[in-house]
């Protein structure tokens, strides 16, 4: 089905036609680049860019219906799933031409302007970013041409960097840096990973000789007469940070199940025409309430 016959649709469509219905045939569009019934012959999928511009006029038809038909949370998650599951399509799919890149722009932008907590015309509320980030979407969603986009190069081969080069860091490299550079940088990270080792090894209670033993099988002192920057206690220091860090990532499942609660919350206070900061303050006070 072309855009401009799925849009004659929507407008034509009965108005007795509940949202259940509406949102079972978006995520039927959704569904059709990758399914097929059994027994019958496979329906074309829409392409990508069809797809995302779908995704905008059926978000814009959730708000009305649910409103009239007053749909409680499970009907109204079923079409905000399907309106987030474009979205996913949009990260998961590379992009063949720019008709496509230009889809996925006016679909983001659509949704940054819709999920803000501000009114969305009022763009001296935003921060610098955010408006930065409607100005790029703008000038991406209206570029001209369909030129078809070059594929992705070959993977790098990190085992043959150009002269003078290394792949940094060595056990998942990146990029490539200068020799000096990554010399440096690796051996503060193995330096790194033999204090660790000497912290799990010596307790406070071994003896000197003990303490004496371990630091030669680990090479504590060649790492530190060789390290350019001659500072162990630096090396310590960032040892206290990966273990901080190892704290965030401990901590990051509870918070971004508590933002996406939250986020639930406003989509759906923004569905129904409600107040999103309302939503979004009663949510955050549910999950304050829960983690007491």
């Amino acid at each position: 089905m072309s855009f401009r016959a799925s849009l004659k649709n929507l407008i034509r469509r009965d108005p007795s036609t509940g949202l259940r219905e509406r949102a079972a045939a978006t995520a039927r569009r959704v569904r059709e680049f990758g399914s097929a019934a059994t027994g019958t012959t496979p329906a074309p999928p829409m392409d990508l860019a069809q797809v995302c511009d779908q995704a905008v006029i059926d978000w814009n038809a959730i708000q009305p219906a649910s409103r009239a038909e007053h749909w409680g949370d499970e009907q109204l998650d079923e079409a905000l799933n399907a309106y987030d599951a474009v979205f996913q399509r949009a990260i998961d799919e590379p992009s063949r031409d720019l008709a496509e890149v230009r889809a996925k722009a006016r679909l983001l932008l659509h949704g940054l302007i819709e999920h803000t907590c501000h009114d969305p015309s009022d763009e001296a509320t935003l921060t610098v970013d955010e408006r930065l980030t409607r100005v790029v979407l703008r000038k991406v969603a209206n570029l001209a041409g369909t030129t078809a986009l070059t594929p992705p190069a070959d993977p790098t081969d990190w085992h043959n960097p150009p002269p003078g080069f290394m792949a940094y860091p060595a056990d998942d490299p990146q990029g490539f840096v200068i020799v000096r550079e990554g010399l440096r940088l690796e051996l503060e990270r193995l330096h790194r990973i033999a204090l660790a080792e000497y912290a799990r090894k010596v307790g406070p209670d071994a003896t000197e000789a003990t303490r004496a033993r371990v630091r030669r099988e680990l090479r504590l002192g060649v790492f530190e007469s060789a390290s350019p920057n001659g500072d162990a206690e630096i090396l310590a220091l960032g040892l206290d940070l990966d273990a901080a860090h190892a704290r965030w990532r401990a901590a990051t499942p509870a918070y971004w199940a508590a933002q996406d609660h939250v986020s639930q919350a406003c989509k759906r206070a923004k569905a129904r025409g409600g107040s999103v900061t309302a939503a979004c303050e009663a949510a955050w006070k549910g999950v304050s309430q829960t983690r007491l």
